[in-house]
């Protein structure tokens, strides 16, 4: 990893914490490859965030699903208000 790329990481840590740092916004600005690097680092942040985003909003549709799934079942094990009365006004 290069010393730049170490530096851009700094430099996107530090800009979370509302530190600015004009030098190194200088230095993405008139080159090049600094801003190729400050892009990957932060594509690589996005992409980090999006796979959390996607396991957390996974993790919560598993454990909707197998609440509904307990719910279907007990609903299945009891009888609807149509069956009861029913049975009732046969006399069972």
């Amino acid at each position: 990893m290069s010393d730049n790329y170490t530096q851009l990481v700094d430099h996107f840590d530090n800009r979370l914490r509302g530190e600015e740092s004009p030098e190194m916004e200088q230095r993405i600005s008139n080159d090049p490859e600094t801003a190729q690097e400050w892009l990957s680092v932060k594509l690589a942040v996005d992409a980090v965030q999006h796979t959390a985003l996607y396991e957390e909003v996974l993790a919560v549709k598993e454990a909707w699903q197998a609440q509904q799934t307990v719910v279907y079942s007990q609903n299945l094990s009891r009888p609807n208000q149509r069956e009861v009365l029913s049975a009732l006004s046969t006399g069972m």
